[in-house]
């Protein structure tokens, strides 16, 4: 009876030493989370508010760059990296510990590192969407840098046509020849910015319609 009664003195001993930890560890980590989670929420509106803004250019030139958004991507995965992801493990392990030492419904410290455990997850696939949609909105740069370009050198080879004067036979053979050889390659050039237009299209991508109707203009 002693025994059981030095061993639960023990054990209470040892919980509230993990417990105390385990409050330091959620109090160092949860706004880190937070601030993290508020950080891939804003990247996702701008990087949609990027991507619409490819739709109302006129040039290639005009095409706003990404780097920025891949920057702050970058950060995020780093100060998971670095430093967060070791904390968090950390904790799963001390929870997991506490959890054997104490039911979670008897400590609330243990249900409230549940909880931060939950936010980690959701951080986690946050920044695995946030990751595929700045990667997805650099294909789509590519694809109206090169819809862009094609409707550039389309309007081009149009005028140096119709500027041959009208008492002119048109172009001569040689000419001809050399414009042929260039529609050619634009053709083979249009296939691959159809497959990548109809590749965003069969990902869903929320300007599809857009997408579609780009191609159709070519």
């Amino acid at each position: 009876m002693l025994n059981s009664a030095v061993k639960e003195r023990e054990r209470v001993v040892e919980v509230a030493a993990e417990t105390e930890s385990l409050e330091h560890l959620v109090a160092e980590v949860s706004p880190r989370l937070e601030a993290l989670c508020c950080e891939a929420k804003a990247l996702a509106h701008d990087t949609a508010q990027a991507e619409s803004g490819f739709t109302t250019v006129k040039s290639e030139k005009d095409l706003p760059g990404l780097q920025g958004l891949q920057s702050r991507q970058q950060e995020m995965e780093r100060a998971v990296s670095e430093g967060l992801q070791g904390k968090l493990e950390e904790l799963e392990r001390k929870a997991f510990h506490l959890q054997e030492l104490c039911p979670a419904r008897l400590c609330p410290m243990s249900q409230e590192a549940q909880r931060t455990l939950r936010a980690w997850a959701g951080l986690q696939e946050l920044l695995q969407e946030t990751r595929a949609r700045v990667e997805q909105a650099g294909r789509l740069r590519h694809f109206f840098r090169d819809y862009l370009a094609m409707i550039s050198w389309t309007e081009d080879t149009r005028a140096q046509i119709f500027s041959e004067s009208p008492g002119s036979h048109g172009l001569l053979e040689p000419q001809c020849e050399e414009l042929e050889r260039k529609i050619e390659g634009k053709l083979k050039e249009f296939e691959k910015l159809a497959a990548a237009g109809q590749q965003l299209v069969a990902e869903e991508h929320n300007l599809s319609a857009m997408i579609q109707e780009r191609l159709e203009e070519l």
